[in-house]
């Protein structure tokens, strides 16, 4: 419990610190002008196209939750996902959530495996779409400017980061060694779990049908949760190509994602700043409002789920 608590001060420190960075950089004052000069038209939009985004990924991961032979209605699993969705904006890293997702299936189903690996195929699935798009933009930038060769280096490291893990998660000889150094340094009872979990993922990598079908909504989905911050970024005057977003975004994500920070907050704002900077030209308190809007939408577009968890703790309290 100290361990735990430990954890999450040192996480709140790190957001309070990148959040302080970033304002003494740029001035409050430079944000506040920006958000408030914002066409509320704009976000509105973009607040529409994200909730969309929101019930199509409910669906997504119903599918994943049929194939995992859970049997729950699609608007119980709509419910689930806004709920992960809200604790998303608020626990460690923007994965947090996942975890009352995992709690919720498992209260209606004795598949806890089945129900671990459905959420973390549904995250892998919304990776990998970002990170096709991100390897797809950066060639179209670089043939359009060549003065971002500079970032080819990056660009091929985290290429062969994304292979190897597409490797390790579907090709059980490559990953064979790796599992065996796993095996001998975590715990037995965890390591029969993740090998169980890892099981369900592979044999999921050979359910071609499913997996094209779910690539093709993951496609929707990521396309209209980056079209989101393209269309914040309107909402403030930037008119930069929208290929632009394809790459930027997906880092700012999978960064985001990493538990070192509370809901990705700081994380978020400072790798927006870099590389919308240095990719897009856009001047950093633009950048940097960018992101913190989408931030705001959403946690905006999650109220639902906070709304449906309150609900549901009044009825479970009546019920005791």
């Amino acid at each position: 419990m100290i361990k735990k608590s430990l954890n999450t001060f040192i996480k709140l420190i790190i957001s309070f610190a990148l959040v302080a960075f970033l304002i003494k950089r740029i001035g409050i004052s430079s944000i506040i002008e920006e958000i408030s000069s914002v066409s509320i038209l704009w976000i509105c939009f973009a607040l529409l196209i994200f909730l969309i985004s929101h019930f199509i990924g409910s669906y997504q991961w119903w599918l994943l939750l049929r194939y995992e032979d859970i049997a729950i209605k699609l608007s119980k699993a709509v419910g689930f996902y806004f709920v992960g969705l809200f604790f998303n904006n608020f626990l460690p890293s923007s994965l947090g959530g996942d975890l009352f997702r995992m709690f919720d299936i498992n209260k209606y189903s004795s598949k806890g495996t089945s129900a671990v690996s459905s959420v973390i195929i549904d995250r892998f699935m919304g990776f990998f779409v970002l990170s096709c798009f991100a390897v797809l933009a950066f060639p179209m930038i670089i043939i359009e400017n060549l003065m971002y060769r500079q970032y080819i280096m990056y660009f091929i490291v985290f290429i062969g980061i994304w292979i190897f893990i597409l490797f390790l998660f579907f090709n059980k000889k490559f990953a064979k060694p790796f599992a065996w150094i796993y095996e001998k340094l975590a715990p037995e009872g965890i390591h029969l779990k993740t090998r169980e979990i890892y099981r369900k993922i592979h044999t999921f990598g050979r359910s071609r049908s499913l997996f094209l079908k779910l690539i093709l909504i993951s496609i929707v989905i990521q396309s209209l949760r980056i079209s989101m911050h393209y269309l914040v970024s309107r909402s403030m005057g930037v008119n930069v190509s929208f290929k632009y977003f394809f790459f930027i975004i997906p880092f700012i994500a999978i960064m985001s994602s990493l538990p070192i920070s509370i809901g990705g907050i700081g994380i978020r704002e400072s790798i927006g700043m870099i590389l919308f900077n240095a990719i897009a030209g856009i001047q950093n308190d633009i950048a940097v409002s960018i992101e913190f809007l989408a931030y705001l939408i959403a946690i905006f577009s999650s109220i639902p789920g906070g709304l449906i968890f309150i609900i549901r703790r009044k009825i479970i309290n009546k019920e005791v």
